[in-house]
C-alpha cells in the first residue's frame, strides 16, 4: 500500500490530499488501513479514510471525499473483485 501512494504521488503532481476506500466488512480493513497510513504518512500527504460496508454506501462516501477534497482515492484491494468499483465510478461520472 505505501507503493501505491507512491505511485499516485507521482502520477498527480502536486498532490497534498489523499482518500482511502475501505470495507468496513472485512477483517482484513485495519491491515491496510494501517498501510495507508504509514505511506501517507511518509510522503506529508493530508490522509482521509472512509469506510463503507457495500455499494450501497458509496454515493455518500464518495461525497465525503470530495467535500474533503482529496485529490486521489486509493481503493482497497476487496472492492477491486467486485462491482463496487463500477457502482462507484458510475457515481463520480467516470
Amino acid at each position: 500500500m505505501p507503493k501505491q501512494v507512491e505511485l499516485l504521488q507521482e502520477m498527480v503532481p502536486g498532490l497534498q490530499r489523499v482518500a482511502f476506500l475501505a470495507s468496513s466488512e472485512d477483517v482484513a480493513t485495519p491491515r491496510f488501513v494501517e498501510q495507508f497510513r504509514v505511506g501517507a504518512d511518509k510522503l506529508g500527504l493530508v490522509r482521509q479514510e472512509v469506510q463503507v460496508a457495500g455499494a450501497a454506501e458509496f454515493p455518500a462516501a464518495l461525497d465525503a471525499v470530495v467535500r474533503a477534497r482529496s485529490q486521489a482515492v486509493v481503493v482497497q484491494p476487496l472492492f477491486v473483485l467486485g462491482n463496487a468499483v463500477l457502482r462507484a465510478a458510475d457515481v463520480v461520472g467516470a
